[in-house]
């Protein structure tokens, strides 16, 4: 189904479903990853007891976010994603016909914003394609950033494209008559409630 294709609103409502689990996910996983890495200096005695596990932990937590990030982002016109939720929008008569010319408009300017010619997005696109889908020679072969900019994706720019996501996805959803998404994770500390446990074991052994 292409990003133009002219859909129903129960096949877009399905389309944002599938979008709004790829937003939040990449949300909640960027969240832990960035959380344990903080955690390193405070229960650094605690890690260091299972070092592999939590490294490998850390590390899956920014690979699954980045994949879910790039999902949403996605430019496959074929593919559920930001991209094609709003083609599929601004392709419905039905959506026309209930929304006025200013809230269509939006519709255009978002689409602008999660296109592959806009700079973030295009930086997501290069880092998906050099180091999740691919492992580019050029990345792997150097240590230092490549000249095309495809090492410049910064950690605010990730919380940029979040946060673009997860506006987008709630504007698209109000179109469709959607619940919000908060994005908002439960229980966002387990992490560091099962390092205290370990620190607690720890100090019961010695």
């Amino acid at each position: 189904m292409g990003a133009a294709s002219c859909v129903s609103l129960d096949e877009l409502k399905k389309m944002g479903e599938v979008v709004a689990q790829d937003v939040t996910q990449a949300m909640v996983h960027l969240h832990l990853w960035e959380d344990l890495r903080k955690c390193i200096p405070e229960f650094e005695q605690e890690m260091n007891q299972h070092t592999d596990f939590w490294s490998s932990t850390i590390d899956a937590h920014l690979y699954a976010g980045m994949l879910f990030l790039s999902r949403a982002f996605d430019q496959e016109p074929k593919s559920a994603s930001l991209h094609s939720l709003l083609g599929g929008l601004k392709s419905s008569p039905d959506v026309a016909a209930a929304q006025n010319a200013e809230r269509l408009a939006e519709i255009d300017k978002d689409l602008r914003l999660v296109k592959n010619s806009e700079n973030l997005v295009n930086l997501l696109v290069r880092y998906r394609g050099s180091r999740l889908a691919h492992r580019g020679l050029k990345v792997s072969l150097t240590a230092k950033p490549a000249p095309d900019g495809i090492t410049n994706l910064t950690l605010g720019d990730v919380h940029k494209l979040i946060k673009r996501g997860k506006c987008i996805l709630n504007r698209c959803t109000a179109f469709l008559g959607m619940d919000h998404y908060s994005c908002q994770m439960i229980g966002d500390d387990e992490h560091r409630q099962l390092l205290k446990a370990v620190r607690r074991g720890l100090g019961n052994v010695q």
